[in-house]
Order: C-alpha cells, then structure tokens, then sequence
C-alpha cells in the first residue's frame, strides 16, 4: 500500500521539524556571556559598554534566535575566554599573536 511505502520522514508531523525558538532568558544569558567574552578579550570597553551592547542587541533581534544558535554562540564565547587563559599574549595592534613563554615574567 502506499501508506507503508512512506519514508518517515514523510509521515513526521510538522511540529517535529518546526523550529525551537531561544526563550527570552536564553538570550539575555547569551547578552551577558557575549559582552563578559568581549570585555576579556578587550573588545569592549567596560566603562562605555552603552555604545556597542545597545548595537548588538538590535542585531539579534532582527531574528528570532533558536536554541542551536543561541548555543553556537554562547560555544564561541566560551572559547574566546578559554583562549584568554591559554599562554599567548593579547593580540596587537595587527590582530597578530605573540607566544609568551610560560617561565617569563612580564618584562613591560
């Protein structure tokens, strides 16, 4: 019969493939993971973060967020402050990084 020739995909219900949208809390907890990543790696002023947050807010909100990319970016947060405590000095002016020997004290 043609009902049992159906791939399930085909028979799956409509809500099954339907977005899950991030919650109002997911993405205020992302607000606040992004700017503590961007204050660590110095992307943001702590004392003026009036000017950029407001900025990116307005970004995200052009689309509703679902849950998988409010995780993909509270992932990339976790990185940027993971590479924060891992031995490279802050990128320069170049965006270039520079090694730090582990050993050495700051000679600055």
């Amino acid at each position: 019969s043609p009902a049992a020739s159906a791939s399930p995909a085909a028979s799956a219900s409509p809500a099954a493939s339907a977005p899950h949208f991030a919650s109002h809390e997911q993405i205020e907890a992302l607000h606040a993971h992004l700017e503590r990543a961007l204050v660590r790696i110095g992307f943001l002023d702590p004392r003026h973060p009036k000017k950029l947050m407001p900025r990116l807010r307005r970004l995200f909100s052009r689309t509703r967020l679902e849950v998988e990319e409010v995780e993909l970016l509270r992932g990339v947060c976790t990185q940027i402050e993971k590479a924060c405590t891992n031995p490279y000095a802050p990128p320069g002016r170049d965006g270039s990084y520079s090694p730090v020997p582990s050993n050495e004290g700051d000679s600055e």
